[in-house]
């Protein structure tokens, strides 16, 4: 997929002409990275260029989740089904919010001390 990343307007283009083909001409793979693309782009810039990442939170993917937790992504799956982690379901993709991840691995904290239940 050789997919233009210069600037807002050429990307939302590239996506009209994904939309308006007649007979699929991307993998599911190729559409998947171009959504990604859309989702970080946007989480860092807003649509004049300016910098938003003091207003929005960073939303990471399922594989950014695992390299940071550096589990595997059947565990990822596993802790979104069983709802233990905070995520988001844009569009059939899951994310997470940055600052969701910090509270969440603050709260899966164990410290000298503590006991099993907590107040």
């Amino acid at each position: 997929l050789n997919c233009p990343e210069d600037n807002n307007n050429q990307l939302l283009e590239f996506a009209s002409r994904i939309k308006s083909a007649e007979e699929p001409i991307f993998m599911k793979s190729d559409i998947d990275k171009l959504d990604e693309m859309y989702y970080h782009r946007h989480n860092r810039t807003g649509l004049e260029g300016e910098s938003m990442s003091a207003e929005i939170d960073e939303l990471l993917t399922v594989q950014e989740v695992c390299e940071l937790l550096k589990v595997s992504k059947a565990y990822i799956y596993w802790l979104t089904h069983q709802r233990k982690i905070p995520y988001i379901k844009m569009h059939g993709h899951l994310r997470f919010r940055q600052s969701a991840i910090d509270g969440w691995l603050r709260a899966q904290e164990v410290r000298n001390g503590d006991t099993q239940e907590r107040e």
